[in-house]
């Protein structure tokens, strides 16, 4: 079932708050792309820029500001691969590029040890990591979805067909370094298989509209480039020297399950679990607003800026792999 779908069809299951399906946020997805780009190798970029020059929509999302291209070819370049990373999102609705069920993969967290043991033999959500058949016209989860637009960037379509699916890696591999968008809470009441609690998105919090805005806005929805590009050079320094161990593993459905891990960790607190617990049993009628504390704030910040660093390393480290000769 499309995550786009069930995004509606919670409005009806929590006091109509609003929803968030993106990851990071525009500002998150922009500072992996930078330091993804200032990490790549040169023969890289110049296969990325063609491909990008040639995309189908080039003249719709991604018109280049004047003040970039004053600074010449190497910015704009630079700027299209941060646009490209944001494009998915863009998009969302248009039926010719859109695929929402590309934007995540939902590794069941169980909200009790009785619910995992009723429901773990008989899920029907979408965890396989290797592709269908006919994965064009499958709805792919995200780690599925990286190894199909690989695969397609890897091959022999023209430039335009590549840079569609290049802007999805770009896209997907920031996506997984959230831990929303590799997890869904599951119970047998409250949160039933196959959409759980959506990542998040039918948990109320406070800040934010639920737990997955509150994840998604913590590097900014909407910050400029030139602050995005400055937010990229200071995270570049402060992650640099932990490159080498972030791209060991450049396998997709490994980073899901280290997010899993995450989301475990860092996301689902002893509040947040507890809230579901009580709608669950029938001490609520509704999961009761979790007021997020000061350190978890702190620490979810702090884990926000470690993981969108990590995601451009990775990024530049599988695009290396992707297209090199």
């Amino acid at each position: 079932m499309k995550r786009f779908v069930t995004c509606l069809l919670v409005l009806l299951m929590v006091a109509a708050q609003p929803l968030s399906c993106f990851a990071w946020g525009s500002g998150g997805h922009r500072i992996a792309a930078i330091i993804a780009w200032r990490t790549m190798k040169p023969e890289t970029k110049v296969k990325i820029a063609q491909m990008l020059r040639k995309h189908p929509r080039l003249h719709d999302e991604f018109q280049i500001p004047q003040s970039v291209s004053a600074e010449g070819k190497e910015a704009e370049n630079e700027w299209l691969f941060a646009q490209a990373t944001i494009w998915p999102d863009l998009i969302r609705g248009n039926k010719q590029f859109d695929h929402p069920t590309w934007h995540y993969i939902d590794l069941p967290l169980y909200l009790t040890d009785g619910d995992r043991a009723v429901m773990r033999e008989h899920m029907t959500v979408n965890l396989a990591a290797t592709l269908p058949q006919s994965p064009e016209n499958a709805e792919l989860n995200a780690v599925q979805a990286i190894a199909f637009a690989v695969q397609m960037v890897k091959g022999n379509s023209p430039h335009a067909n590549k840079a569609i699916y290049l802007s999805w890696i770009n896209h997907l591999v920031t996506d997984l370094s959230q831990p929303c968008h590799t997890t869904a809470l599951y119970s047998r009441l409250t949160f039933p298989d196959p959409v759980g609690d959506m990542g998040g998105n039918s948990i109320p919090v406070n800040p934010e509209k639920n737990l997955h805005a509150y994840w998604d806005g913590l590097l900014g929805w909407e910050i400029g480039y030139d602050e995005a590009q400055d937010h990229a050079s200071d995270l570049l320094r402060k992650f640099e020297q932990q490159r080498d161990q972030d791209i060991l593993e450049l396998n997709a459905m490994k980073w899901a399950e280290e997010g899993f891990g995450f989301a475990k960790q860092y996301v689902y607190c002893d509040d947040i679990l507890k809230a579901a617990y009580e709608k669950e049993v029938g001490n609520t009628q509704k999961i009761e607003t979790v007021q997020l504390s000061e350190q978890y704030q702190k620490e979810s910040s702090q884990f926000a800026e470690r993981q969108v660093a990590k995601a451009g390393f990775r990024l530049a480290a599988l695009l290396d792999q992707a297209l090199a000769d």
